[in-house]
């Protein structure tokens, strides 16, 4: 299997502030929210974080550990979101693993 395309996640604070900065415009998330999700991406991240060096020299393994994360992360947003708010998550959703698009963190 030929490694995947991970995005390296340097500042795991800037990228979680990024995140939210983009949910907030498009999501229009509340006060409330917002350190609930801080929280979520926060943890999501540091677990993705350990496990990129996987993409490369166990691509499987990655995606079994990733989907875990990922399906975890979209549960408590889930929970978190409204549903109209977790439907517009659901479309913003890149194409593909985008250097420019911090979203593709949480999709890839």
């Amino acid at each position: 299997t030929k490694p995947i395309e991970v995005l390296p996640i340097s500042d795991i604070p800037g990228t979680v502030n990024g995140i939210l900065g983009i949910w907030k415009l498009k999501l229009a998330l509340s006060d409330p929210q917002a350190p609930k999700i801080s929280s979520l991406l926060t943890d999501f991240l540091q677990t993705k974080s350990g496990i990129l060096s996987l993409a490369k020299t166990n691509p499987t393994e990655y995606t079994n550990k990733f989907n875990g994360i990922k399906n975890q992360l979209f549960s408590g947003l889930k929970t978190e979101l409204t549903n109209a708010q977790y439907t517009k998550f659901l479309d913003l959703r890149p194409k593909g693993v985008n250097s420019d698009n911090l979203l593709s963190h949480i999709f890839f």
